[in-house]
């Protein structure tokens, strides 16, 4: 009885021992863990923009005179042209000499106007039918893997672009030659009296919509003054409002992605332009600051963006960096540790500190060099609770 009594003290003294030391052992701390990956790291640069139409030709008063009321309203439809405007002729001016010469003049200027327009529509014809010419070559060479798909991407690049110019430049032959018939036509006019000249009509110099009007009502008109704005708004391309810091980082041809412009699904876009001069800005918050406009052209489906219109909102995400295969982090689970990067690692549910080396970061994701492996389990945002050996309860 008495060997029994003394294992069965002993038994309560380790007991107590026991739940003594249990009761100043350190609880175990819930974390939120990620698991250290291999994908494909993207790093971008946010920015606020605007949607422009990339033709835009304000339609003003040939010759000074009384114009008729307009009826044509915004969002009409014009065809090449179609009329605008009439104006009728004035009482002459007290100089009808000096008038006529000062109208000599505008027809010389816009003659050579003319040559000047046609010589660039077959400066952007060769231009373009070299790209095209370098596009199936480019293509040629890819699909037996003789240059890379870059090259092949850039030369798309270069074809689309050189297509685009000459569409603008055959447009600025049609307004070249509507502004020699305009020039022309009020040549014409000099001398005529009120009523006895017929009225003027302004046409259309090329296909468009109205996208403003900036004088509607009947009255006399000056020449030169505007009547309203005709452009394309198929055309569109978006313009972001980059820091400069920022801008020094994107190039021709980098990715862009649209998004919160009022659709489901973010549209394509690629950067044609980083403009080379910059411009002062203040900030919200009062602080002066370098912008460039970066210009973007749209390559999503016309029938995907339909609804968007000249002067709409947009945010653009432009890929300035990309590495395919990298080892990732979540950016939330590295923190200071003197002057390098340490992560906890879950091990056995025991945090173990591990010093890193990182590469580039987007704020969401860093790429890791070293101290990390694919497959481990990391504490995310870890709480000052958590340090080397603490026990843990992953969440």
């Amino acid at each position: 009885m008495k060997w029994v009594k003394r294992v069965i003290g002993i038994i309560v003294a380790v007991a107590i021992v026991a739940a003594i030391a249990l009761s100043f052992r350190p609880e175990a701390v819930i974390v939120d863990t990620a698991k250290i990956e291999r994908h494909t790291f993207v790093e971008e640069v946010e920015a606020e923009g605007k949607t422009r139409v990339r033709e835009r030709y304000v339609v003003a008063s040939p010759l000074g005179g009384k114009m008729a009321r307009l009826t044509v309203h915004v969002g009409d439809l014009l065809e090449e042209g179609a009329p605008i405007a009439s104006i009728a002729p004035m009482s002459p001016a007290l100089l009808d000499s000096r008038a006529k010469a000062e109208l000599e003049s505008r027809v010389g200027a816009a003659e050579a106007f003319e040559l000047r327009a046609k010589a660039e529509v077959d400066r952007a014809d060769a231009a373009s039918k070299f790209a095209a010419s370098e596009l199936a070559k480019a293509k040629s060479l890819g699909e037996s893997g003789a240059v890379p798909k870059s090259e092949v991407e850039r030369s798309e690049l270069s074809a689309r672009i050189s297509a685009k110019d000459l569409e603008a430049a055959k447009l600025g032959a049609h307004i070249a030659a509507h502004d020699l018939e305009t020039a022309r036509a009020a040549l014409a006019t000099v001398g005529a009296k009120e009523g006895d000249a017929p009225q003027f009509v302004v046409r259309a110099p090329a296909k468009g919509r109205v996208m403003r009007v900036a004088r509607e009502s009947e009255g006399v008109i000056s020449p030169g003054e505007p009547i309203l704005e005709l452009a394309d708004p198929g055309a569109l391309e978006v313009v972001l409002d980059v820091l400069s810091s920022d801008a020094i980082q994107m190039s021709s041809g980098a990715r862009v992605s649209l998004v919160d412009w009022g659709g489901t699904a973010p549209l394509e876009g690629r950067v044609r332009l980083v403009e080379p001069a910059g411009r002062t800005k203040v900030s919200a918050l009062g602080v002066e600051e370098q912008r460039v406009d970066v210009v973007v052209d749209i390559l999503s489906p016309a029938s995907d963006w339909k609804s968007l219109g000249d002067g709409y909102g947009v945010l653009g995400r432009v890929v300035v960096y990309r590495l395919d295969d990298a080892l990732v982090a979540p950016a939330s689970a590295l923190f200071r540790d003197g002057e390098g990067w340490a992560a906890f690692v879950v091990e056995q549910n025991v945090a173990r500190k591990k010093s890193v080396k990182t590469g580039r970061s987007n704020g969401r994701l860093s790429v890791v060099d070293e101290g990390l492996g694919a497959g481990d389990l990391v504490v995310v945002h870890p709480p000052d609770t958590v340090s080397a050996g603490t026990r843990l309860v992953v969440r």
